[in-house]
């Protein structure tokens, strides 16, 4: 088939050929869990693989049956069936009323929570607020609006599909749209042979010292203190050069906004703070050995330097700090897409089957 779109079931070959490849390159890395789903998923029928694949390619984890018709997949309860038989798929997850709530139309709401709104004619958006510190427990989808003629199923295994994406690609920016992105030569990667010794990730240490930082970066950009953010960062001890790199480019950023913020004692120090987690040295602010910290040790400033102010902490103004990044053939020995504009990183692993998808890796 000239053009892989023409078939209806195009993101389930790629799905299936992302587990073959890293089946193939990362065996020693999947624990007991992503070993067992690889497996299992194979035994699948074609329709029950099909609905997980576009279930795990949308956002979020709760989706409604009425939502899930599919040409090539037919009835969605009969295809999640076999998912529910495994735990990957569930129809009776509590749910918090703010979940149901963005899960409902507003005539679903009207007709389920009629006698608590006050405003009917209202926006939707106007009832979460009075309605939620009216309902503060869970309940089951069947169990909040049981009129309603539908059924919800929720994803269990959405964190386990983040890991092998993080495994194939190298970061989780990257999703499972850049196989159709390349398909349709939005995206053109070079092919690249893989050696054994390009893996980014060389050990299960070094998938959740990833994932750890990951997490950091997310409570940085959501406005968490900087002396937590910082504290934990420190707590992570790699011999990984790659996840240094990653390291570093986030003390960077969070010296970048320090720097806006006028916090210029704690940006001078973030330096010290990566020269001494790269070379094992005691910590510029603790004393302590390089590596492993204690969360509460960077914490602890005291005079050392101002803490963090008060109304400077924005999750918006986190992520406008610019971060300048350069891009080389890194740890995949991958390259940058063409076309003259740097494409999206692939440091562990990112490449389609005979090595399509790679690119460059963010320094």
């Amino acid at each position: 088939m000239a053009n892989p779109l023409e078939d209806p079931l195009y993101y389930l070959h790629n799905f299936r050929q992302v587990l073959v490849w890293l089946g193939q390159r990362y065996a020693d890395l999947l624990d007991a869990h992503e070993q067992h789903f690889i497996q299992q998923f194979d035994r699948l029928p074609q329709a029950s693989q099909a609905l997980l694949v576009r279930m795990v390619m949308r956002k979020g984890v709760h989706f409604r049956a009425a939502k899930l018709h599919y040409l090539e997949i037919g009835c969605p309860h009969a295809a999640a069936r076999p998912l529910r038989e495994l735990g990957w798929v569930e129809d009776q997850s509590p749910l918090p009323f703010a979940t149901l709530f963005a899960l409902l139309q507003k005539s679903e709401l009207l007709g389920a929570f009629r006698p608590w709104i006050d405003q009917p004619k209202a926006n939707k958006a106007d009832w979460l607020e009075p309605l939620a510190a009216q309902f503060t427990e869970t309940r089951s989808f069947a169990q909040w609006c049981p009129d309603v003629d539908d059924v919800l199923y929720s994803l269990t295994v959405m964190e386990l599909c983040d890991r092998l994406r993080l495994m194939f690609f190298g970061n989780l920016h990257q999703d499972w749209s850049e196989f159709v992105l390349a398909d349709l030569g939005i995206y053109t990667y070079e092919k690249v042979e893989f050696c054994a010794e390009s893996r980014g990730l060389r050990s299960r240490d070094d998938v959740h010292g990833f994932l750890f930082l990951h997490q950091c970066q997310q409570a940085f950009e959501a406005g968490e203190a900087l002396d937590t953010v910082l504290a934990q960062v420190a707590t992570l001890c790699t011999d990984n050069p790659w996840l240094e790199k990653r390291r570093a480019k986030l003390l960077f950023q969070i010296g970048q906004y320090c720097e806006r913020c006028a916090e210029l004692a704690l940006a001078e120090l973030l330096p010290q703070l990566h020269l001494s987690r790269c070379a094992g040295a005691a910590d510029p602010r603790t004393g302590a050995p390089g590596g492993l910290r204690p969360s509460h040790g960077l914490g602890e400033r005291g005079a050392t330097g101002p803490t963090q102010r008060s109304g400077t902490t924005t999750p918006a103004a986190r992520r406008a700090a610019p971060a300048p990044q350069t891009w080389r053939a890194g740890a995949a020995q991958g390259q940058a897409p063409s076309g003259g504009a740097p494409g999206p990183g692939a440091g562990a692993g990112a490449a389609a089957v005979g090595g399509v998808l790679c690119a460059g890796v963010p320094e």
